[in-house]
């Protein structure tokens, strides 16, 4: 699968030429589909870690150090989406579980997770 795409700065327009493999049996639409709906996925929890949890602000200096924050990070985020009896942002949760040790233990121990 063969996808053109434009690339726009403040120079230049520029074309961009993206090649897959896959194994998938389909045609180009529903695999192009996809492929779009993993980025649309990935996109939105990196969207989360950096601004619920200003991910990229965070200066860990060992490698080892910085999985182990980025996975509790994900778990936390996961967590927080599990939530869904108030309608806040993951900011005030995170923020609410800081102040208010019962909620952050439904946070933790939500019924979702062990169902």
């Amino acid at each position: 699968m063969q996808n053109y795409g434009d690339i726009k700065n403040d120079i230049e327009a520029q074309s961009e030429i993206r090649l897959y493999i896959t194994s998938v049996q389909g045609s180009v639409e529903e695999i192009a589909q996809a492929s779009r709906s993993h980025w649309g996925i990935e996109n939105n929890l990196h969207w989360v870690l950096d601004v619920g949890f200003r991910e990229d602000q965070w200066l860990t200096r060992l490698q080892m150090e910085a999985a182990n924050l980025s996975q509790l990070r994900r778990l936390s985020a996961n967590l927080l989406k599990l939530e869904t009896e108030s309608n806040m942002s993951i900011q005030r949760k995170r923020y609410r579980c800081s102040l208010d040790m019962e909620y952050m233990e439904s946070v933790i121990f939500n019924p979702k997770v062990f169902s």
